[in-house]
This record gives structure tokens, sequence and C-alpha cells, in this order.
């Protein structure tokens, strides 16, 4: 079988990882000439850790990565609203990490055989029966082609004919220096006008930031979007004096479970992208890339791997949407009605989690 993955970040590259793990070559491809990434960060709850393990790459992610012991939210005055042990949420699956998404990237390129990655090549057409065409004119079949190209995948629109909606969300990302002192601590700053600051701690005195505002809420500025957390903390001016290169990217949703044709497949953010807030986007990627693999293990037919791969992906992704959707409504109640709700917020996020301590 002749399988192509469209797009070289984490789920593509963990798929491509999956089957040569289990004797099966794929030909990763991307448009981008080199390895190069943004300054984000990836942050990996267990259940995303027990599938790079099980890919045998555990030990040197640690090496590169910060563990996560607790997960907070304070409003945008300081008061905490809520305060949880990541060992807590997750009763023993595993712990929590932080890792910059370009040191993971390397990481899962490293294991895979040079000759499985094409760079700079870039697909601008994909036909139903596996034909790609390429931005040099040329083109080439495959029996399956797994859309692994992000939010903006052209797989999905070529042939599931669904474009992402944009839910108003604004995201900027950027490392800075710590300044708060909490090494192991992710903290969400939040206010109850659609604005938020996440900092996730990256070890060596460094922190990745994620500041999001809701655009149907704030109107925002084409310069100088830093003026609109004025009324945080005085911490966040610091962070936010720092992000003179910050990496601003719209978050995208994409409506509908359906993400399998004949013969192609959507993985990761190109099937479901979620905001770097949900903390389960890099999640469900690698589970993606785990159950695709498994389930072309382990089928007796193509089609019959991309039904039981739906089957299998549907209900867990939809949970984790609404899970994320209960989340933001916590997080932008009026600040009296969030205080008094968050020691019930805490229970339901220790008792909500359960339904992934489960492997995929």
């Amino acid at each position: 079988m002749r399988i192509l993955v469209v797009g070289a970040g984490i789920s593509g590259l963990t798929l491509t990882l999956a089957l040569q793990k289990r004797g099966i070559r794929a030909v990763l491809m991307d448009k981008s000439p080199e390895f190069d990434t943004p300054a984000t960060a990836v942050h990996l709850p267990p259940n995303a850790v027990r599938v790079l393990a099980l890919l045998g790459v555990e030990h040197q992610l640690r090496g590169m990565s910060q563990p996560v012991h607790r997960q907070i939210i304070l409003d945008h005055e300081g008061l905490t609203l809520s305060s949880l042990s990541t060992d807590d949420i997750w009763n023993g699956v595993g712990a929590c990490f932080n890792v910059p998404y370009g040191a993971l990237r390397n990481l899962l390129r490293l294991a895979l055989a040079i000759q499985q990655i094409r760079l700079n090549t870039e697909v601008v057409a994909v036909s139903s029966n596996g034909r790609v065409h390429y931005r040099d004119g040329g083109h080439e079949d495959f029996d399956l082609i797994v859309g692994a190209d992000g939010p903006q995948s052209l797989v999905r629109r070529e042939l599931f004919d669904r474009r992402p909606r944009h839910p108003g969300l604004m995201g900027w990302h950027f490392v800075a220096k710590d300044i708060s002192g909490c090494g192991h601590d992710q903290i969400l700053r939040v206010d109850n006008s659609g604005r938020s600051v996440l900092t996730s701690p990256l070890g060596s005195g460094r922190t990745y930031c994620y500041v999001e505002v809701d655009s149907t809420r704030v109107r925002v500025p084409q310069t100088g979007w830093q003026a609109m957390f004025a009324g945080f903390r005085y911490e966040t001016a610091l962070l936010l004096e720092q992000a003179e290169n910050a990496y601003l990217a719209p978050d995208t949703g994409v409506i509908g479970t359906d993400w399998v044709r004949s013969q192609a497949v959507l993985i990761g953010d190109a099937a479901h992208p979620f905001p770097y807030g949900t903390l389960q986007g890099s999640a469900m990627a690698v589970e993606d890339a785990l159950v695709l693999a498994e389930t072309l293990m382990g089928a007796s037919t193509l089609d019959a791997a991309l039904v039981e791969y739906q089957k299998r992906r549907t209900k867990r992704v939809a949970w984790v949407a609404g899970q994320d959707q209960r989340e933001r409504r916590f997080r932008t109640n009026p600040n009296r009605s969030r205080t008094k709700s968050a020691h019930r917020r805490a229970a339901r996020v220790f008792a909500a989690y359960a339904q992934l301590h489960d492997m995929p």
C-alpha cells in the first residue's frame, strides 16, 4: 500500500513513525524547505505522553521537557479561581509536560528513516482516486492520502468540501523570560471580557505565553494589541513587553466529524483544530496517529480500517470539544459568579478527565 502523509507537523510525524514501527512505509511530505518552526510550545498531557512512549521516544522527550505540577486559574487582579494538581486530575495515568514545538518535531523527525521525508514539495491538488498534483507540475498516485496539514488543510478543502470556521478567537504565541518563579505551574489569567493570558513553564528560566482575545467581544487593534491587557496585574505587562515577535494565529474550528473518504483520511488539526488553551490539541493529534496506524495494521481492507478509525475517534474528540466549551463558559463568567463556581468546577474537572484515562 502506498501511503502519503501531507504535512510534517506533530500529527504527520507521529503517524509516519507509528507506521514505521509496524513495518508500514509512508511518504511524509511538507511544502517547507526546512524544519523551521515558530517560537511556540506544546502541552503534552499524560494521554499524549503515553502515545509517544509507545513509539519509543519518551526518554528523550523527558530530557527536553518541563513537567507541570499544577494548573491554576487567576482572575485579572490575581484572585485564585481554581488550583488543581495534575496528579489528582490524571489519577496515576502519568505526568504533564511542556516542550518547545521545534524540539518535539525534531525528536520525531530523527526517529524516522530519512528517505521517508520529502521537504520543499508542495501539494496543490488532490483527487478522490488518490492522485496528487505538485507545484512543479508533476503528479503521483497513492492508495491512501492522509491530511495532516493543519487547520487550513488543502486535503480537507479538496476532498471534504469543508473550510475552517473562525469562532472569533485571536491568539498570540511567544516565549518570554519567566518572571513568576512558578517553575512547574501552568497559570491562566482571565478577565470577564474575553481576554486571557496562559503561561506554561519551559525550564531554563523561560515560559511559553499564549495570549487570547475573543474578538466578538473586544475590538482588536491593528497595532499595540498589548494595551488591551492594561487591566491585568503588573506581571502580565512585564510578560507582554517581551512580545515584540509574537506569532499571531487566529483560532479555527471545523464543523463535523466526517474525517474519512474512500482513499483519504484527516488527522490532527486538519480534522479537528483546537485552541491552545484547550490543552488537549496535541494529545488528540497523536492519539489520531496511533489509532490510524493500529487500524491500518489490523483491518483486512483499507475501507474497513478507515471505518474503524472514524468509529474509535468520534466520541472521544467530541467529548474534548464539549469540555473546551464548558471551560470557556466558566472563564468568561462575571467575576463574582465565577468565584462561587470555582470549587464546583474543580470537582467536575477531576471527574471529567476520567473520560481520557483509558487508551483511545
